[in-house]
């Protein structure tokens, strides 16, 4: 009975945010110019073309982008996947962009044109989207080209990407969020107080240093600590919830769950905490000359700012919970160009009043000793 409430909430969420009442807002960005000739749709890219690329609508919608910083619009036609980072919610050509007046990243709202023939057609036309071939299409690309041919992408999801298929983990995290949103409405699977002081356990801190490589800027004075096996997580509970509420417990919030991005990437005005819920994974961290280690279920890795990371392997199941301290803005830097400015930003923020693990007696405040 307590799972069939938990995912009848689960229902009801997922018809709140359905494509028809589709209505977003987030970041937009805009297709480099070298993305290649194919979209996931099998059509031509065409750069003049007011066409843009969306994880889920249906290829021929119409949408209204609205530029929330000058106010000007555009209608685009969706014909590709993407754009595939976290926080970002359309790519668009470089025509449609310069009627939106932006270059790079800009806030937009996306709404569903009215009488679209496309959105009519419902859940059949919404069956297909996922066919076809995902170009390669992000105006700031993972640091240096010749990296990111590399290192790219996580292994185990490599062809279906290549393909535009939507796999279970590409899935994973929509329905994550949605089981967070029950669970919080109706308190099933989630863990009290005594559960969580219960399923701490004492560990030592595992540290790396990683040094500036002129791309990655790790950070000048503080470690990445890891702590092995820290959370115990019992099958009665949600695991995610367990952590979630751990980190919370401390002061680390803004949580989410999902991977790790598979291409290099780093926060320069934030801190950030990793905790696995589920699964294992191979992540590489500090930069290309930094370390690679693997993670299972019930480690804990805080990275203080500007400390790169990457997935390059992972089982299908793997799910993190990520999580921030109170202060700092989240970004996400990818380029060597933001590199001389990130090291200013790093060297400014400070350090955290708790551990997310083991709070105001956790080892992290002695090894981020203030400078």
């Amino acid at each position: 009975m307590q799972h069939f409430i938990l995912w009848a909430a689960v229902a009801v969420v997922v018809a709140a945010v359905s494509p028809a009442a589709h209505a977003e807002s987030g970041v937009a960005s805009v297709y480099s110019t070298d993305s290649g000739g194919g979209t996931a749709s099998g059509e031509r890219l065409d750069p003049k073309a007011l066409t843009a690329a969306h994880r889920t609508l249906p290829f021929g919608s119409k949408v209204r982008v609205t530029n929330r910083k000058n106010g000007r619009t555009v209608v685009v036609r969706i014909n590709d996947r993407g754009p595939f980072v976290r926080g970002r919610v359309i790519d668009v050509t470089p025509a449609a962009a310069k009627a939106l007046g932006f270059g790079g990243l800009t806030q937009v709202t996306v709404e569903h044109v009215k009488d679209d023939p496309v959105r009519a057609a419902g859940a059949g036309a919404r069956g297909r989207a996922g066919g076809g071939r995902r170009s390669r299409h992000l105006v700031e690309g993972p640091l240096e080209r010749g990296v990111s041919q590399q290192v790219r992408h996580c292994r185990h999801h490599r062809t279906a990407r290549a393909l535009g298929l939507q796999t279970e983990a590409h899935k994973m995290p929509a329905l994550e969020t949605l089981k967070k949103i029950a669970e919080r409405a109706t308190g099933w699977s989630r863990p009290s107080d005594d559960d969580l002081a219960a399923l701490v356990r004492t560990r030592k801190p595992v540290t790396f240093r990683f040094k500036d490589d002129g791309i990655v800027p790790n950070h000048p004075r503080w470690p990445l600590v890891i702590y092995r096996g820290a959370v115990a997580l019992p099958k009665k509970l949600d695991p995610a919830a367990v952590i979630e509420d751990l980190f919370e417990q401390n002061g680390w919030g803004e949580s989410w769950r999902d991977g790790i991005y598979d291409y290099w990437h780093y926060h320069s005005r934030i801190h950030e905490v990793l905790g696995i819920a589920r699964g294992r994974g191979k992540v590489q961290f500090g930069g290309t000359r930094g370390r690679t280690l693997a993670l299972k279920a019930g480690d804990v890795a805080t990275l203080p700012a500007g400390t790169g990371h990457q997935c390059l392997e992972a089982s299908d199941d793997f799910l993190v919970i990520g999580a921030y301290p109170p202060f700092g803005t989240y970004d996400e830097c990818t380029t060597s160009a933001e590199h001389d400015r990130a090291v200013k930003t790093i060297a400014r923020l400070g350090r955290p009043r708790k551990d997310p693990v083991y709070g105001s007696k956790g080892a992290l405040l002695r090894l981020w000793k203030a400078a």
